[in-house]
């Protein structure tokens, strides 16, 4: 059985991406492969964003972008991982909503 890979726009063996309870077919929308490509790719783009704020080069905000709470464990939110320095500053609840509100496109949306 072969599933569509929205990431490497390819046709692959449904075995090759993981489990997951949020699809239809139970399965990643993306590749094992592409996946973890994902996944270096964003821890990458965090120690950027660490790096970042210890040197002042971007500084952290003090309310969420989204529901203005003052939330002091601010998430920072990437719409784009390739602008690594593009930060979105959110509490934790509205960066888990926005997520699951762009689950299903969220591939997509990393690397448009």
């Amino acid at each position: 059985m072969l599933k569509y890979c929205i990431t490497c726009d390819e046709y692959k063996s449904i075995y090759k991406f993981l489990g997951v309870t949020n699809t239809k077919d139970g399965r990643a929308e993306s590749c094992y492969y592409c996946q973890e490509d994902t996944y270096v790719n964003v821890n990458s783009v965090s120690a950027k964003v660490a790096k970042a704020l210890k040197k002042s080069i971007i500084v952290k905000a003090k309310k969420c972008a989204n529901c203005g709470d003052t939330e002091p464990s601010l998430h920072g939110h990437h719409h784009n991982y390739k602008c690594a320095l593009d930060v979105e500053w959110l509490c934790p609840y509205c960066h888990c909503k926005i997520h699951m509100q762009k689950d299903s496109t969220y591939s997509k949306l990393l690397y448009s």
